[in-house]
């Protein structure tokens, strides 16, 4: 058996050798480029779980502001509701001590 190469002359190995060296460099080139997109792929994927995570962090927060708020609208109702009562304790207290003044003063003056 002969060796292909000893029936080619040298500028036919010479172009063999050129176009395998570029078929090589093809391949080369689109493994390259299928492991950048396989990448963008990943960082594309690894993107949206981040900003899935921050919108589920964004409703979570949206929900502890609101039973916060619903928190301190209900502490101020009752401090409301307080304050009123105390007024109307205040009130009541005040009519019966000036009421007790008057008795006194018509019983001892009169």
């Amino acid at each position: 058996m002969t060796d292909e190469y000893t029936l080619q002359s040298d500028d036919e190995q010479f172009e063999h050798a050129i176009s395998h060296a570029q078929m090589m460099w093809r391949l080369s080139y689109k493994h390259e480029c299928e492991r950048r997109h396989a990448k963008m792929r990943f960082n594309e994927a690894i993107a949206n779980e981040a900003l899935e995570a921050q919108a589920e962090q964004e409703r979570l927060d949206a929900r502890q502001l609101a039973a916060a708020e619903a928190n301190e609208a209900e502490r101020q109702r009752k401090r409301d509701i307080n304050a009123q009562f105390w007024h109307n304790i205040k009130s009541v207290v005040l009519v019966i001590t000036l009421a007790a003044i008057a008795v006194y003063t018509l019983i001892h003056f009169a």
